[in-house]
């Protein structure tokens, strides 16, 4: 057993230059080791991108339903813009639109019940569309 401890606690020796190459590979190996550890990998639990984006355009979708819904509700163009979160728009505005639906030049329209609702109808048309 004494020979044993004593072979112990000798220190190794070894040919300096079998050594030198030793610690060479031992150290690249250790570098290549430590890279592969810090490489990024995809989760393969996650979504890919393009499913993230179907999945954020499905949703998107989602919550504008109720939005398209009370918007299809509206009686008047007050409570359309004001559904939208916006302020009813100036007669020139309306007549803008008026005319880019086709519904006729923006010279004609003056903003009458009548021409109201028409519009409030084609815009709603195209919520639908």
């Amino acid at each position: 057993e004494k020979g044993k401890l004593e072979a112990l606690e000798k220190p190794l020796e070894f040919n300096e230059k079998v050594y030198q190459d030793i610690l060479k590979i031992w150290q690249e190996k250790e570098k290549k080791f430590e890279e592969a550890n810090f490489k990024k990998y995809p989760d393969p639990f996650q979504p890919t991108l393009q499913e993230k984006r179907l999945s954020e355009e499905r949703t998107q979708e989602l919550l504008a339903i109720p939005l398209i819904q009370e918007l299809l509700k509206a009686t008047n163009l007050y409570e359309f813009y004001k559904t939208k979160g916006k302020e009813l728009l100036l007669i020139e505005e309306r007549a803008l639109i008026w005319e880019e639906l086709g519904l006729g030049q923006a010279k004609e329209y003056q903003g009458t019940y009548t021409q109201n609702i028409r519009l409030l109808e084609e815009l709603k048309k195209e919520l639908t569309g």
